[in-house]
């Protein structure tokens, strides 16, 4: 019997595990996610494995929930997926977070709820964050953790679907509105607080409006809010050339994505990644297929207004692992084999990192205009630091996760 409230990733207490000398050690604080519903009791036991759906396009790019992201006030979180076999439900998602730039990587996991299905994350501030659990097994719904402390105590709260797989399934406003697309496609919108849930859009409603008829939605892909706390949807476009991000004004949705270059006039367009940098809003672009893929960075100066583009990076045979946001627009990627690109911000290039560290599961911004990759074995959890202007990759941390294998079988 497989008991969802278990303790799985959530269980685990937040460990200094191996730390380097001159480290301080990780304060060990949390409390348990205590929802109050007695189905989180039995809701995965003895079932086969329910489906899960993610939206998105034919092509080989699938947004990979292993990602990072840094506050402007130089806050980080990363999650990742640890521990053996998703197959065998023995993989459990981790989350990890960080104060300060120069600070030290602590687990912070909100305690309590099964997340082998997988974790998302929104930041609502310097030190404010909402995970939602994506389901697994048989659950339906996707439990919720706030904290305003950077992860050191969790509130908890509820969407009564299941998110989908997508690493901006969940976004939130510095007022503590929140939006969730959940598996089949529809998105939800809150109050502050995760509290009053009423749905916003859904693939089939917003592919009949006339914005989603101008790109041929196919699915949603992303959800943020801009900086004003508009509604933002990112979707996958079947019309060739077209950029699918859609605003919310006035009750009607409006194409507010960019014009994209003649280079991508015949190419499916994917956004992979859609966020708020507090002053305008980025987008990972994805398009094309097979050797023909590439990748598109995009920035606006606000509320979808005059947008600035990258040159696409073409990824020939290499395929996207994760993409993560830095705090002023910045954008690190993980590529199959070894391979790491960042990109400063908006007018900048594409530029190569030096070959990552083994098993590198994402990347973050480090101190000092820096770049950390963090790298998963099993239990332990790795930061390698590349500093500013320098070639080889320097392990700073070591962090080791009691994970409890076994307990979701």
């Amino acid at each position: 019997m497989a008991a969802l409230v278990a303790p799985a990733g959530g269980m685990s207490r937040r460990l200094p595990g191996r730390r380097l000398p001159g480290r301080r050690p990780a304060a060990v604080t949390g409390v348990t996610l205590a929802l109050a519903l007695p189905v989180l009791l039995t809701a995965g036991c003895g079932g086969s494995q329910a489906r899960t759906v993610t939206p998105g396009r034919a092509a080989a790019v699938r947004p990979s929930m292993v990602t990072s992201s840094v506050t402007p006030a130089g806050n980080s979180s990363a999650v990742v997926e640890m521990g053996g076999s998703a197959a065998q439900h023995a993989n459990f998602w981790q989350l990890f977070t960080r104060t300060g730039p120069a600070g030290s990587w602590g687990l912070s996991t909100p305690k309590g709820v099964a997340d082998n299905g997988g974790l998302v994350i929104a930041s609502r501030g310097a030190s404010s964050l909402v995970t939602g659990f994506v389901p697994s097994q048989d659950l339906t719904f996707s439990p919720l953790a706030t904290t305003s402390d950077n992860g050191a105590s969790w509130s908890p709260g509820l969407v009564s679907g299941g998110l989908a797989s997508l690493p901006d399934a969940l976004a939130a406003d510095p007022a503590g509105r929140l939006l969730a697309i959940l598996r089949g496609g529809a998105v939800q919108e809150s109050g502050p607080g995760g509290a009053s849930w009423r749905r916003l859009a859904g693939q089939r409603s917003l592919a009949a409006t006339p914005a989603g008829r101008a790109c041929e939605l196919v699915s949603i892909t992303a959800a943020a809010f801009t900086a004003s706390g508009q509604p933002l949807l990112g979707g996958s476009c079947a019309r060739h050339g077209t950029a699918g991000i859609f605003a919310l004004s006035g009750g009607h949705w409006r194409l507010a994505g960019p014009a994209l270059p003649a280079a991508l006039a015949g190419q499916d367009i994917q956004v992979v990644r859609l966020a708020s940098d507090g002053t305008g809003e980025v987008a990972l672009l994805a398009g094309g297929a097979g050797a023909g893929e590439s990748l598109t960075a995009a920035w606006s100066s606000g509320q979808g207004g005059r947008w600035t583009l990258t040159t696409p990076f073409r990824m020939g045979a290499s395929q996207l692992r994760s993409a993560a946001l830095g705090p002023h627009g910045e954008l690190e990627i993980v590529l199959n084999g070894s391979r790491g690109l960042t990109l400063a911000g908006p007018g900048a290039s594409w530029q190569p990192l030096p070959a990552l560290p083994a098993r590198t599961a994402t990347l973050a911004a480090g101190p000092g205009r820096g770049v950390e990759a963090l790298t998963t074995a099993s239990a332990t959890l790795s930061v390698w630091r590349l500093g500013a202007g320098t070639t080889a990759w320097r392990l700073v941390q070591s962090i080791t996760v009691p994970i409890p294998f076994g307990s979701s079988s």
